[in-house]
C-alpha cells in the first residue's frame, strides 16, 4: 500500500501542472502542446487523470491518506455542490478575479459625451472582454473559435447596457470555474472504478476532503492514544517523555517530515478508529544499550515502528530525531544494491 502511495503522487506531480489542478500549463507541456493537436494532449490528459482516481479511490478503500491540496473547484462538483462565482474563482484564482473587478469599476465610469471617444472606450472595453474570456475558457488548447464565447461576445456588443456588460463577467467567471469540467469528470469516472461515487453527495466538500486527505496537521494527543508501547517499553520511560515532548514543540512542516520518515506518510486519518496500525516503540536494539546519544532511531515504515535508543536528555533526543528525519532518503533497502552496503549500519 505504501507503494500505491507513493505512486499515486508520482502521477498527481504530473497532473499538478495539467488545468484541473493549476493556473496554467508548465513549460514542458505548452512544448508538447505545439507538436500535438489539442485532441491528441486532451485524450492523453484525461487518461491520466482517470487513473490518477483509481490510485486515489483505491487509497481511500486502504485508508491510506494522500496529501492533495485541491481547491474547491474540485472538492465541491465531486460531492454534488455548486460553486459561488466570485467567492470560488478568489479561491482558486485570485490574479484573474481582481483583474474582473477592475472591469466591473470601468462599468461605473461616467461615459464621455464626446461620441468618438465614447466609441473608443466601448471597443478597448470589448476587447478586454474578449481576452477576459478567452483567459477563462483557455486550457492549453486554443479557444478563440469557441460558438458559446462568440455568441456572448456578440450578445453584449449588441447591447452593450451596464447590465449586461455585468452579465457577461459573471458568464466569464462560471466559465472560468466549469474550465476543468471534462477533467473532473475523468476523476470522477476513476473515483466510480473502485468507490460507490453515488454516496458522494452524502458528505460536505470539508469532509470528503479530510476523509481521502487527512488532518493537514498532526494531532500528537490522537498519535499518543494510537500508540503501543512493545516488551521492555513503558509510556512513562524517559526516552518516550523526551520524545513526546519533541512532538509536541515540532512544526506542522516538522510533523509531516517525520511520519514520512516513519510511515512513509505525511498524513495520518484523523480518528483513531481509521487507523490501520497503532504507532509502536520498541525496545531499542542491543547496539545502542552501551552509548545511545551515539545512535539514531531506527523505524521501519512499513509497520510504523521504531527503535528509540534511550537518550539521556531532551536536547540530545531533539537532535538524533531531526538528523535522522533530514538524512533518511529512502524508504526501502534499494539504498544498500546501489552503493553496494551490506546493510544499512554501514
Amino acid at each position: 500500500m505504501l507503494g500505491l502511495l507513493l505512486l499515486c503522487v508520482d502521477v498527481l506531480t504530473f497532473s499538478l501542472s495539467l488545468s484541473l489542478f493549476s493556473l496554467s500549463l508548465s513549460l514542458s507541456l505548452s512544448k508538447k502542446l505545439q507538436q500535438q493537436t489539442g485532441h491528441e494532449y486532451e485524450a492523453q490528459q484525461l487518461a491520466r487523470i482517470r487513473f490518477l482516481g483509481k490510485l486515489i479511490g483505491t487509497a481511500v478503500r486502504h485508508r491510506i491518506m494522500i496529501p492533495m491540496n485541491f481547491a474547491c473547484n474540485v472538492w465541491s462538483p465531486l460531492v454534488g455542490r455548486s460553486l459561488q462565482t466570485s467567492t470560488s474563482l478568489r479561491e482558486i484564482d485570485l490574479d484573474f478575479e481582481l483583474s474582473l473587478q477592475e472591469l466591473e469599476l470601468k462599468i461605473e465610469a461616467p461615459i464621455s459625451e464626446d461620441s468618438e471617444e465614447a466609441e473608443a472606450t466601448r471597443q478597448e472595453m470589448m476587447e478586454q472582454y474578449e481576452n477576459a474570456m478567452l483567459v477563462a475558457k483557455d486550457d492549453g488548447v486554443a479557444s478563440k473559435d469557441d460558438s458559446a464565447s462568440r455568441a456572448l461576445l456578440a450578445s453584449l456588443e449588441l447591447n452593450f447596457s451596464q447590465s449586461n456588460q455585468r452579465q457577461f463577467l459573471e458568464d466569464v467567471r462560471r466559465a472560468r470555474l466549469q474550465r476543468s469540467n471534462a477533467q473532473l469528470d475523468s476523476l470522477l469516472q476513476g473515483l466510480g472504478d473502485v468507490l460507490p461515487v453515488e454516496l458522494l453527495p452524502l458528505w460536505t466538500p470539508e469532509e470528503l476532503e479530510l476523509m481521502i486527505c487527512g488532518p493537514i496537521e498532526l494531532d500528537v494527543e490522537l498519535l499518543k492514544r494510537v500508540t503501543a508501547y512493545g516488551p521492555g517499553v513503558r509510556e512513562d520511560d524517559e526516552h518516550v517523555q523526551f520524545f513526546w515532548n519533541m512532538m509536541e514543540r515540532m512544526t506542522m512542516e516538522e510533523k509531516g517530515d517525520f511520519l514520512k520518515f516513519a510511515s512513509a506518510c505525511s498524513r495520518l486519518p484523523s480518528s483513531a478508529g481509521d487507523h490501520l496500525m497503532p504507532f509502536s516503540f520498541l525496545k531499542p536494539e542491543s547496539k545502542m544499550d552501551n552509548n545511545p546519544d551515539d545512535y539514531m532511531p531506527k523505524v521501519y515504515t512499513c509497520f510504523f515502528q521504531m527503535h528509540l535508543p534511550r537518550y539521556t536528555s531532551q536536547e540530545v533526543c531533539d537532535a538524533k530525531v531531526a538528523q535522522a528525519v533530514t538524512m533518511c532518503t529512502t524508504m526501502d533497502a534499494d539504498v544498500v544494491e546501489r552503493n553496494g552496503l551490506q546493510s544499512f549500519d554501514e
